[in-house]
């Protein structure tokens, strides 16, 4: 039996979780997970806590994230903790950070500890 995966329906489409709860109209938390099935694209979470393939809030997780605080793939934040991580502080493979970086390769102004390092 040969199924098409383009219109086979699948389970792994996506899941949300939206609390009641918000801070200046953003959800406390917000996870979306997957792929909406109308657009082919990932999901989007945005919330004070955002986790999600992309994610936008204070703190947020995801594949690609941007917040005050991130773990990610490739992360932008104040506090950067990621792949590839930008912020003040970034961790990560490739780290560019303002004060402090860490990282295989490492871009900052201030401290820098890394195999390669520009600073």
């Amino acid at each position: 039996m040969i199924v098409d995966i383009m219109t086979a329906p699948s389970r792994s489409a996506g899941f949300e979780y939206r609390s009641k709860q918000e801070i200046n109209g953003w959800p406390l938390i917000h996870i979306n997970i997957g792929w909406d099935p109308e657009t082919g694209r990932s999901r989007v979470a945005r919330g004070v806590v955002a986790i999600g393939s992309r994610a936008y809030g204070v703190v947020s997780i995801g594949a690609v994230a941007l917040g005050v605080v991130t773990l990610a793939g490739v992360g932008l934040g104040l506090v950067s903790l990621a792949g590839v991580a930008v912020g003040i502080v970034a961790v990560g493979s490739v780290a560019v950070g303002y004060e402090v970086a860490i990282g295989a390769v490492v871009l900052v102004v201030g401290f820098a500890l890394g195999v390669f390092g520009l600073g």
